[in-house]
Protein backbone atom coordinates (compact mmCIF):
# COMPACT_ATOMS: atom_id res chain seq x y z
CA UNK A 1 0.00 0.00 0.00
CA UNK A 2 1.03 3.58 -0.99
CA UNK A 3 0.60 6.22 1.47
CA UNK A 4 -0.07 9.18 0.34
CA UNK A 5 -1.45 8.01 -3.22
CA UNK A 6 -5.22 8.03 -3.66
CA UNK A 7 -5.83 7.85 -7.30
CA UNK A 8 -6.25 4.57 -9.11
CA UNK A 9 -3.33 3.24 -11.45
CA UNK A 10 -3.84 4.64 -15.17
CA UNK A 11 -3.66 1.75 -18.19
CA UNK A 12 -1.12 2.93 -20.41
CA UNK A 13 -1.64 4.54 -23.79
CA UNK A 14 -1.09 2.67 -26.92
CA UNK A 15 -0.06 4.56 -29.97
CA UNK A 16 0.31 2.60 -33.46
CA UNK A 17 3.61 4.44 -34.92
CA UNK A 18 3.93 2.65 -38.18
CA UNK A 19 4.83 3.71 -41.86
CA UNK A 20 2.68 6.24 -43.45
CA UNK A 21 -0.32 5.48 -46.40
CA UNK A 22 2.82 6.95 -48.93
CA UNK A 23 5.14 4.59 -47.69
CA UNK A 24 2.55 1.51 -48.26
CA UNK A 25 1.77 2.81 -51.54
CA UNK A 26 5.60 2.89 -52.30
CA UNK A 27 6.28 -0.70 -51.07
CA UNK A 28 3.12 -1.96 -53.16
CA UNK A 29 4.09 -0.83 -56.03
CA UNK A 30 7.65 -2.20 -55.91
CA UNK A 31 5.93 -5.52 -55.07
CA UNK A 32 4.13 -5.40 -58.25
CA UNK A 33 6.73 -4.56 -60.29
CA UNK A 34 9.08 -7.02 -58.92
CA UNK A 35 6.43 -9.47 -59.86
CA UNK A 36 5.70 -8.33 -63.31
CA UNK A 37 9.95 -8.98 -63.96
CA UNK A 38 9.91 -12.20 -62.06
CA UNK A 39 6.62 -12.85 -64.58
CA UNK A 40 8.91 -12.05 -67.79
CA UNK A 41 11.91 -13.59 -66.76
CA UNK A 42 9.93 -16.64 -66.30
CA UNK A 43 8.40 -16.63 -69.77
CA UNK A 44 11.87 -15.72 -71.58
CA UNK A 45 13.20 -18.44 -69.36
CA UNK A 46 9.99 -21.17 -70.61
CA UNK A 47 10.38 -20.40 -74.06
CA UNK A 48 14.73 -20.61 -74.25
CA UNK A 49 14.21 -23.65 -72.40
CA UNK A 50 11.20 -24.80 -74.90
CA UNK A 51 13.68 -23.96 -78.24
CA UNK A 52 15.94 -26.20 -76.70
CA UNK A 53 13.99 -28.99 -75.91
CA UNK A 54 12.42 -28.78 -79.59
CA UNK A 55 16.07 -28.57 -81.12
CA UNK A 56 16.79 -31.86 -78.79
CA UNK A 57 13.63 -33.63 -80.27
CA UNK A 58 15.00 -33.18 -84.06
CA UNK A 59 18.21 -34.19 -83.67
CA UNK A 60 17.12 -37.21 -81.73
CA UNK A 61 14.63 -37.82 -84.92
CA UNK A 62 17.65 -37.19 -87.21
CA UNK A 63 19.95 -39.85 -84.77
CA UNK A 64 16.83 -42.32 -85.15
CA UNK A 65 16.33 -42.05 -89.07
CA UNK A 66 19.98 -42.39 -89.57
CA UNK A 67 20.65 -45.34 -87.19
CA UNK A 68 17.84 -47.23 -88.27
CA UNK A 69 18.99 -46.98 -92.20
CA UNK A 70 22.52 -48.25 -91.57
CA UNK A 71 21.16 -51.07 -89.65
CA UNK A 72 18.99 -51.54 -92.28
CA UNK A 73 21.79 -51.27 -94.77
CA UNK A 74 24.38 -53.63 -92.41
CA UNK A 75 21.57 -56.23 -91.88
CA UNK A 76 21.17 -56.82 -95.91
CA UNK A 77 25.02 -56.60 -95.95
CA UNK A 78 25.16 -59.34 -93.48
CA UNK A 79 22.54 -61.20 -94.92
CA UNK A 80 24.09 -61.42 -98.23
CA UNK A 81 27.47 -62.10 -97.13
CA UNK A 82 26.19 -65.46 -94.78
CA UNK A 83 24.25 -66.73 -98.12
CA UNK A 84 27.39 -66.43 -99.69
CA UNK A 85 29.39 -68.11 -97.22
CA UNK A 86 26.50 -71.09 -96.92
CA UNK A 87 26.70 -71.34 -100.75
CA UNK A 88 30.61 -71.77 -100.32
CA UNK A 89 30.85 -74.05 -97.68
CA UNK A 90 27.74 -76.06 -99.03
CA UNK A 91 29.97 -76.22 -102.13
CA UNK A 92 33.56 -77.44 -100.12
CA UNK A 93 31.35 -79.45 -98.02
CA UNK A 94 30.13 -81.61 -100.73
CA UNK A 95 33.58 -81.64 -102.65
CA UNK A 96 34.97 -83.02 -99.24
CA UNK A 97 32.32 -85.35 -98.59
CA UNK A 98 32.85 -86.92 -102.47
CA UNK A 99 36.36 -86.96 -101.46
CA UNK A 100 35.90 -88.73 -98.38
CA UNK A 101 33.61 -91.51 -100.48
CA UNK A 102 36.02 -92.18 -102.69
CA UNK A 103 39.57 -92.17 -99.67
CA UNK A 104 36.87 -94.84 -98.62
CA UNK A 105 35.97 -97.06 -101.01
CA UNK A 106 39.81 -97.41 -102.29
CA UNK A 107 40.72 -98.59 -98.93
CA UNK A 108 38.37 -101.14 -98.69
CA UNK A 109 39.26 -102.45 -101.82
CA UNK A 110 41.56 -105.26 -101.60
CA UNK A 111 45.18 -104.88 -101.70
CA UNK A 112 44.99 -101.37 -103.00
CA UNK A 113 47.79 -100.73 -100.71
CA UNK A 114 49.67 -101.48 -97.73
CA UNK A 115 52.08 -100.18 -95.51
CA UNK A 116 54.18 -101.59 -93.35
CA UNK A 117 53.53 -102.58 -90.24
CA UNK A 118 54.52 -99.91 -86.86
CA UNK A 119 57.27 -101.24 -84.87
CA UNK A 120 56.63 -103.10 -81.93
CA UNK A 121 58.07 -101.65 -78.57
CA UNK A 122 58.84 -104.02 -75.84
CA UNK A 123 59.04 -103.60 -72.30
CA UNK A 124 61.98 -104.10 -70.15
CA UNK A 125 62.35 -105.77 -66.75
CA UNK A 126 62.50 -102.81 -64.18
CA UNK A 127 65.45 -102.99 -61.93
CA UNK A 128 66.31 -101.40 -59.11
CA UNK A 129 68.32 -98.01 -59.02
CA UNK A 130 71.54 -97.79 -57.77
CA UNK A 131 71.17 -95.59 -54.43
CA UNK A 132 74.27 -93.19 -53.65
CA UNK A 133 76.11 -93.04 -50.38
CA UNK A 134 75.16 -91.28 -48.33
CA UNK A 135 77.36 -88.33 -47.29
CA UNK A 136 76.63 -87.35 -44.11
CA UNK A 137 79.16 -89.15 -41.48
CA UNK A 138 79.21 -88.40 -37.38
CA UNK A 139 82.19 -88.25 -36.05
CA UNK A 140 83.14 -89.89 -32.86
CA UNK A 141 85.87 -88.19 -31.85
CA UNK A 142 84.72 -85.00 -32.36
CA UNK A 143 82.47 -85.20 -29.60
CA UNK A 144 82.43 -82.52 -26.81
CA UNK A 145 83.58 -84.68 -23.27
CA UNK A 146 81.25 -82.14 -21.06
CA UNK A 147 77.44 -82.72 -19.96
CA UNK A 148 75.27 -80.66 -22.25
CA UNK A 149 77.54 -79.63 -24.62
CA UNK A 150 75.74 -80.67 -27.17
CA UNK A 151 75.99 -82.74 -31.01
CA UNK A 152 79.38 -81.78 -32.80
CA UNK A 153 78.81 -82.87 -36.29
CA UNK A 154 81.75 -83.06 -38.93
CA UNK A 155 81.37 -83.74 -42.47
Amino acid sequence: MCLGYNSAPKAPEVRYQGPSEADIRRNQEQLDTYQQQMAAQQQQFQSALQSQINQANAQYANLESQYKSELGAATNKGKAALSQASAEGSAALSAAGAQGLIDAANAAAPGASQSEPVETQETKAITDKKKPKKSLKIGMNNMAAALGAGLNIGV
